[in-house]
């Protein structure tokens, strides 16, 4: 739990004290803006990451916990986080009465839990910049992201606020960033809040050269009020404080993964990854502080472990074993990469064992192997042979087995036309029982090898799943046939025979069925039949309506395939009003409630079918490309009509607008007028029809409240030319010496601003080379009035 009580007690005596009376948000009298000597500035937070609780190890700093044993810590190195505001401003986000889930966007009131999800919904947020213009304190809402409520804190978390990971340093890389990432955090989101000061937590707030920042730095300290908490509705840090979570709390952590080997690593927060807040300082927003793991897995050992001693008898085997381990990778003297190899063959053998920490090289082990005897070659002879010598480097006390031998020979003769086989048995000095064998070939030597079978017939193109006889014509003087298949074909029955039954699996695609004649004399050269799986091939695009209606059928067709009979589709689940199956052309109705599906089709030729052709298919109208319409707008402005082109299909049109703002007129059509309240929000539109939507577009709009009274006075500006590319010009009138001109994209990020010397009839280029293609708002504030412009990158 945080220390609530003694930050409330400092929050009580600092504005006691009256600190804050001559700068607070709604006075600007004594606040100092971040650019000297100025009186006319926006207060601007700037946040860091705290180092100390990085470098402390405790309930109150970094703890490591080992894989194993830990429970719910397993294999967590869990850290504290301190956020720190060094600003001139507050960093202070407000709620809006717009939530989203996945796609979806509901205005007003938010739905207890996500329809599809079942988690809590996202509310989307401002962040209000207050504005110095003399003694005058003025803001502006931007939109900067969302908040979550929590159920396991019992609050509102601001998303998206701190990025946890534990990386490996690249020396190559300046950009931490861009380390390799080791393991990654959990907690995304922070309750924001003033957890205490920057004198409270001392070395907490430094400067960029890393001096050490107390209460009396800050010319602004407490800007904001200081009493910053969990709030649903505002949340925030003032300038000099700080928002600090500990270890212990729940998401405060990295996972490091199982496998990961002690050593140095650096804990990289970078606070802000998406850069949604606007601050005064964006490149002070990630730390990096080296970490030593010591609880993960130590470098790696190698030892061979055998199945018996290391001599063995000729025609054993022996099986040698690495050590297991988590991650272990091997490798053997022999080439071999699995952990364990079975070996007959003498040697020495060493094993080397790798992990990501490491790599370890086991001691020898020598594997003996004895001695075999050997029988020397002994060549085809004929049938009318005398009887052969079986010689060769056989011990002493062996016996010869087989028949037609007689004491050391071998009778070819009385043996027959075939291949023989003659054994030499033995036992020697160290008890192997062993033997040595030949194959002696017996030849009928009037005769010859058959000739190469003619041909071989049967169907070229086989359907999967079927068997099939194929065959060959006689060949003279052959006594067997035998034939050899492609992968995936099998022969069933007639190996042997010159007429034989092939199946063929679904997973056929080509091959040749081969066939050779033989006799006692020898085989032939085979004969062989290339064949290819008779499968049709896939069908093109598909064309037609696939944005539809509830009373509407889809109907989509194919180009007929060559060779195919039919046509199988796969309509989504629930369809009805079905026509056109096996045909190339079919409609039907979507199911109710199905927003999309999709439909897939196949050719068949009687034989097997093709790969599917798919396309989505909807029920409902596309969601609107863009909302035109004005992005900054002043409070309680009147008349600010907004539009979408009109969608194929929809019948409706759904509009939503900021909390305290009505719809005019035009709810339901594709064009509005609105009157604003005080609110910023989203303007919103989904198209409709009887079956549904697919999605909804909105538009950020941001309250302008710089505008003297919020009047609607507009500046005369124009851009040209627009769209743009390389560069456009601003034309402006001429109301003082100077011009303030801000680029932002469509999610409220600045990614230009500069202030002009203008003159009459003013012409500034801006040169657009660093932009991409898209959709930017243009902000010219001059002479007390403002207009925004919208830029189209082409």
């Amino acid at each position: 739990m945080r220390k609530i009580t003694s930050v409330l007690i400092l929050l009580l005596l600092t504005v006691s004290s009256g600190v804050f009376a001559q700068c607070s948000t709604t006075n600007a009298t004594s606040c100092v803006c971040d650019s000297s000597g100025s009186t006319n500035c926006d207060l601007l937070p700037d946040m860091i990451v705290g180092r100390p609780p990085l470098l402390t190890n405790g309930s109150n700093g970094i703890i490591e916990y080992a894989q194993t044993g830990n429970g719910s810590n397993n294999g967590l190195l869990r850290i504290s986080v301190s956020t720190p505001n060094i600003g001139h401003g507050p960093l202070e986000v407000r709620t809006t009465s717009t939530y989203v889930c996945g796609t979806d966007t509901f205005f007003g009131t938010s739905p207890g839990t996500c329809p599809n999800s079942g988690l809590p919904p996202k509310q989307l947020i401002m962040q209000r910049v207050y504005h110095k213009n003399g003694n005058v304190m003025t803001y502006t809402d931007r939109p900067a992201g969302s908040m979550t409520y929590h159920p396991s804190h019992g609050h509102m978390h601001v998303d998206d606020w701190g990025l946890y990971t534990l990386r490996t340093m690249d020396s190559l890389q300046s950009d931490p960033l861009q380390w390799p990432i080791v393991g990654t955090g959990a907690k995304l989101a922070f309750c924001l809040m003033d957890y205490g000061t920057c004198s409270t937590y001392a070395g907490h707030c430094v400067d960029s050269t890393g001096n050490i920042l107390l209460n009396g730095n800050f010319p602004n300290f407490g800007l904001g009020g200081g009493s910053f908490n969990c709030s649903p509705v505002v949340q925030g840090i003032s300038s000099g404080f700080t928002d600090i979570y500990y270890q212990y709390l729940d998401g405060m952590y990295i996972t490091i993964p199982n496998g990961t080997c002690n050593g140095q690593y650096y804990i990289v927060v970078n606070l802000d990854p998406y850069n949604y807040f606007l601050e005064e300082d964006e490149t002070n927003n990630v730390l990096v502080v080296p970490y030593t793991l010591t609880q993960q897995i130590p470098p790696p050992t190698a030892v061979i472990n055998a199945s018996g001693p290391g001599f063995i008898c000729s025609g054993d085997s022996i099986i040698l074993s690495g050590n297991s381990g988590f991650g272990y990778s091997y490798s053997w003297s022999t080439g071999a990469t699995t952990q364990s190899i079975t070996t007959q063959t003498a040697g020495i053998y060493t094993l080397t064992v790798t992990t990501n920490c490491g790599a370890a090289v086991s001691s020898p082990f020598t594997v003996s192997v004895s001695a075999q005897a050997a029988i020397s070659p002994i060549p085809s002879m004929c049938d009318s042979s005398t009887s052969v010598l079986l010689t060769g480097g056989i011990p002493a006390g062996g016996t010869w087995s087989g028949q037609y031998i007689t004491g050391n020979y071998f009778n070819p003769s009385a043996a027959g036309i075939g291949q023989h086989t003659v054994t030499y048995n033995y036992t020697d000095a160290n008890s192997c029982s062993t033997s040595a064998q030949a194959i002696v070939s017996v030849n009928d030597c009037s005769c010859a090898p058959p000739a190469v079978p003619v041909k071989v017939k049967g169907v070229l193109k086989p359907c999967p799943g079927t068997a099939i006889n194929y065959s060959t014509l006689d060949v003279n003087g052959a006594t067997n046939y035998t034939w050899t298949v492609p992968q995936h074909v099998s022969i069933v029955a007639g190996q042997g025979a010159k007429t034989v039954k092939l199946a063929f699996d679904s997973l056929f695609v080509s091959g040749d069925v081969c066939v050779v004649a033989g006799n006692n004399c020898g085989t032939s050269a085979p004969r062989c039949k290339t064949v290819s799986a008779n499968i049709p091939k896939k069908p093109g695009a598909l064309s037609g309506t696939i944005y539809g209606n509830c009373s509407t059928p889809v109907s989509l067709s194919i180009n007929p395939v060559s060779g195919a009979t039919s046509y199988n589709w796969d309509f989504p689940v629930g369809a009805t009003a079905i026509t056109g199956q096996g045909t190339t052309s079919v409609g039907f109705m979507m199911p109710s409630g199905a927003a999309s599906s999709q439909v897939c089709v196949t050719s068949y030729n009687g034989c097997a079918n093709s790969a599917p052709r798919c396309i989505m298919v909807y029920s409902g109208p596309k969601k609107p490309p863009t909302i035109l319409g004005p992005a900054v707008v002043c409070a309680n402005q009147q008349n600010v009509t907004y539009a979408v082109v009109p969608v194929n299909g929809a019948t409706t049109y759904l509009w939503g607008v900021p909390s305290g703002s009505t719809i005019v007129s035009g709810q339901g059509t594709n064009s509005i007028v609105v009157n604003f309240g005080p609110n910023a929000g989203y303007v919103a539109c989904s198209a409709r029809n009887v079956c549904g939507n697919n999605g909804t577009r909105g538009l950020a709009v941001t309250m302008n409240c710089r505008l003297e009274d919020n009047a609607a006075e507009l500046l005369d500006a124009r851009l040209q030319p627009n769209p743009a590319s390389d560069y456009t010009e601003l034309f402006i009138e001429k109301g003082s010496n100077t011009a303030e001109v801000t680029i932002t994209n469509l999610i409220g990020k600045d990614l230009f601003s500069e202030t002009y010397n203008i003159s009459d009839n003013a012409s500034i280029k801006l040169d657009l080379a660093g932009f991409s293609k898209g959709f930017y708002l243009v902000t010219i504030h001059s002479a007390g009035k403002a207009k925004t412009l919208r830029l189209v990158v082409e």
